[in-house]
């Protein structure tokens, strides 16, 4: 039930030194984007520390609407306006690449703030404790992932 969710959520948040704001208090700071993830293998070619595309994979992905495009260490991640994600996935597929996952996320708009390792440990511990929450479908965060 939506008043038990409520409970646990806020406990979740009592419990990790957090406060439960408002519904849409934090709304400002992200927007829905087209996220589509890319696993290596494939086009993807990988250098010793991370994972790279061929340039001119890259210009299609362009072409078809990507706003970025994120190496990152296990996988690639493109962004775009949500209505050009399929454009992006199928540009993907049709240059071999290898697609993880396309979805809608919201993303945070501005870079993540630099925090302690103090206090990235009490976020991290906060976003593991909502993730395992059976009632939470999907946690965002501008300074950590799940």
């Amino acid at each position: 039930s939506r008043n038990r969710t409520s409970a646990s959520i806020k406990h979740i948040f009592s419990t990790h030194g957090g406060n439960l704001a408002g519904s849409g208090a934090v709304q400002w700071m992200f927007e829905k984007k087209g996220v589509n993830r890319l696993s290596r293998g494939g086009a993807l070619s990988q250098t010793a520390s991370r994972v790279e595309l061929p340039e001119d994979v890259e210009m299609a992905l362009i072409d078809a609407g990507a706003d970025d495009i994120a190496v990152e260490e296990e996988e690639t991640i493109v962004t775009s306006p949500v209505e050009a994600v399929t454009k992006i996935r199928d540009a993907a597929l049709k240059a071999g690449l290898p697609v993880a996952a396309t979805d809608i996320e919201w993303v945070f708009k501005e870079q993540a703030p630099d925090l302690s390792e103090e206090v990235m440990n009490q976020v991290g511990e906060l976003l593991e404790a909502l993730d395992a929450d059976d009632d939470v479908q999907s946690v965002y965060s501008a300074v950590g992932t799940v």
